[in-house]
């Protein structure tokens, strides 16, 4: 038993103990209301929501003052019990903390993303396969290309104008990679006339042959005139990750042989009004679809809106004259992406950097303020992209539609607006930006007298939306998801539009 001379020795290192912690965490808080101060000081944050302002201000200050005032000024006894509450709580923070990052349902992962990320892609298949009752080929984009370049050596990877050729600027615009006689271009599609390996999200590797033009399309349906129906829009209407002609422009084509494709993955509204205005003036299609993707064109067009060759797309009469030199195009497009996977292959991966990466994240309590809904955007860039989402980018969603009407209209075309909707919609795991302006965008689309054809609607009627997709998780549609689609594009093309030469 201690003797009666240690109980005060024992006492005394025990406040020691706990006035050192309360020192400790004071310096802590003080750091963070520091460095909060010093963020909004030098412009690199803006705290001016409630939230914020208590988060980064408020509670660290009174933190501060709390655990100072009881490390100085609190007496011995309570001391202590003071610590030993603000302790408690951290580590009741970080255990929550470590459950949501750990075990907490997250975005779901697409199987097939799965297994190109497995270690044992093997193993993962055969989960898969037994799971859904399918064949999977489990190799790799690059593994493929090198078994179609044994038969045809001129075969490509998918290559897209926003997503490969897109160049992000310091000053915060956006140009392409490509040019031709020192002039930049952005080109509408991929290489031409090559066989394209596309994707896999249903266990199968998809690839086409690019017509004269990029596109995925039979090139003879060119020369098909006159034309039935033309197609704008994004990977959707590209047609991944489905054969071409079970993905709704195939078949479409099936009822309206003169179907012209010109969707093209990663087009936002500027790529395909430039798209539109490139081509299909000398080819004037009675019915242009405009396939509008709800879960990021919105946001696309935020990225093309910082390519001022594509704001000219908005002015009458502006066109890229280098488009009609397929050849030469074809030759920069590849000598781009072939230094650009030079350049991605030799980028060193470090799993250190991953690691630190979570730690930092967990640290500062991420999962946890998410889930508490105490993340907002704080950095000018992402508030003025907020606001931009919101008012300007509207204004030229707009404008870009408006002018996309009026063009077809010249030549006594109608412009149709197709709407598809995202996974995220159904899933009610997550949801994009797009989807809560999914009013508004079809207001945009009455108030300009573009008929609307709503995949949507349809999508929800069937009862159960998610089985259009891949497995039911994040992707794109699956074979009878374009099927859907196809079927609702013809039944009001003959329901509400005008007749269509060349249906059956």
């Amino acid at each position: 038993m201690p003797s009666l001379s240690s109980r005060p020795a024992a006492a005394a290192r025990l406040d020691t103990i706990a006035r050192v912690g309360l020192v400790l965490g004071g310096v802590i808080a003080l750091v963070v209301f520091l460095r909060s101060l010093h963020l909004h000081a030098s412009g690199a944050r803006q705290y001016t929501s409630f939230l914020n302002i208590t988060l980064y201000y408020a509670g660290p200050a009174a933190a501060t003052a709390t655990l100072f005032y009881g490390s100085f000024r609190l007496a011995a006894p309570r001391r202590l019990p003071l610590l030993t509450a603000c302790a408690s709580l951290a580590v009741s923070l970080y255990a929550i903390e470590l459950i949501l990052t750990l075990w907490a349902r997250g975005y779901p992962e697409a199987p097939m993303v799965t297994v190109a990320k497995a270690p044992d892609r093997a193993a993962a298949v055969a989960v898969i396969q037994q799971k859904f009752g399918v064949v999977v080929d489990a190799r790799s984009p690059t593994e493929v290309l090198a078994d179609v370049r044994r038969r045809d050596p001129d075969a490509v990877p998918v290559i897209t104008p926003a997503n490969y050729l897109f160049v992000g600027q310091p000053d915060g615009r956006v140009t392409s990679a490509v040019a031709i006689d020192g002039q930049e271009v952005v080109p509408m599609a991929g290489p031409s006339q090559r066989t394209t390996i596309l994707c896999n999200e249903l266990g199968q590797w998809v690839q086409y042959r690019a017509d004269r033009h990029g596109f995925n399309n039979p090139d003879a349906v060119w020369a098909s005139m006159p034309l039935a129906l033309a197609i704008l829009g994004d990977s959707y209407a590209h047609g991944y990750c489905v054969p071409p002609e079970k993905s709704f422009a195939g078949r479409l084509r099936h009822v309206y042989p003169g179907t012209l494709n010109l969707g093209v993955a990663g087009h936002g509204p500027l790529l395909m009004l430039a798209t539109l205005t490139e081509y299909l003036p000398r080819l004037q299609p009675p019915i242009v679809l405009w396939c509008y993707f709800e879960g990021n064109d919105l946001e696309n067009l935020q990225v093309e809106r910082n390519s001022a060759l594509l704001n000219r797309y908005l002015q009458d009469g502006f066109s890229q004259p280098a488009l009609t030199r397929q050849g030469e195009l074809d030759h920069v497009i590849l000598a781009w992406e072939s230094s650009r996977r030079a350049r991605a292959k030799a980028r060193p991966r470090s799993a250190w950097h991953a690691a630190f990466n979570t730690v930092i994240t967990v640290t500062k309590l991420t999962a946890v303020r998410g889930r508490a809904g105490l993340i907002t955007p704080t950095e000018p860039f992402e508030i003025e992209r907020v606001a931009d989402f919101e008012t300007a980018n509207m204004r030229v969603f707009r404008e870009v539609l408006r002018n996309a009407a009026d063009r077809v209209q010249r030549w006594n075309g109608q412009l149709a607006f197709v709407y598809l909707p995202t996974w995220e919609r159904y899933s009610g795991q997550s949801h994009t930006t797009g989807e809560a302006k999914r009013e508004e965008v079809l207001a945009i689309a009455r108030d300009l007298g573009i008929p609307i054809i709503d995949v949507e609607t349809a999508f929800r009627a069937t009862g159960d939306p998610l089985s259009q997709f891949p497995f039911r998780a994040p992707g794109h549609y699956t074979e009878n998801g374009h099927r859907l689609v196809e079927e609702t594009i013809v039944r009001d093309l003959q329901s509400r539009l005008s007749p269509i030469q060349g249906g059956r």
